[in-house]
């Protein structure tokens, strides 16, 4: 028990709160381009209110460790909310912003986490850049904007502020990702039958 509480510290610590996290971009934006991801836990009131708080931290604790292992050694991550967290990256083109933002999507809907093994716990991400001289509040404004448009379409995926209707996008992830919840119910039906 007190070797899962040292490391949900260590992950947690690990990260910006907001307030850091929102002087780091001001910083990196007076001398640099930067992509910025904004990231929401889907339904995580919901997890919360039936599986209780200290599931939800262990949800907060893994998925923040699985965005970890996607993101390229010069992003920074901040927890601005409860379930919603930044992920500056700084000299990044939006297109590779897209890319780091994939992977993590990627990576969410490979397997469930172990506070929820029943179940997928996903994001919904919004994506934008600015070039350097640009302020914090558009880059950030553009990036929630196509987060909440994400939200409006489906969560899950994600959108970018370049291209904020991303239907065509979001139509072939949500196939994929339906195509998969059958596999990973028997996966899980097997694992739990046979061993």
């Amino acid at each position: 028990m007190q070797q899962n509480h040292l490391l949900a510290s260590r992950v947690l610590q690990s990260i910006g709160n907001r307030s850091a996290i929102i002087q780091r971009i001001i910083q990196m934006l007076a001398r640099t381009p930067a992509a910025l991801i904004i990231l929401d836990i889907d339904f995580f009131k919901r997890i919360n209110d039936e599986h209780g708080h200290p599931v939800g931290d262990r949800v907060i604790i893994e998925m923040v460790a699985r965005i970890q292992r996607n993101l390229p050694p010069t992003a920074s991550i901040g927890r601005i909310g409860g379930e919603e967290f930044t992920i500056l990256l700084p000299n990044t083109w939006l297109s590779d912003a897209v890319s780091v933002a994939g992977a993590i999507l990627a990576s969410l809907n490979a397997s469930p986490l172990n506070a929820l093994p029943e179940q997928l716990v996903t994001a919904s991400l919004g994506v934008s850049y600015s070039a350097p001289g640009s302020d914090f509040e558009t880059l950030y404004y553009n990036a929630d904007a196509a987060m909440y448009d994400t939200k409006k379409h489906g969560r899950n995926p994600f959108s970018s502020a370049d291209r904020p209707s991303a239907r065509p996008f979001l139509i072939l992830w949500r196939a994929l990702v339906a195509a998969r919840r059958p596999l990973l119910r028997l996966k899980n039906t097997l694992f739990h039958k046979y061993l």
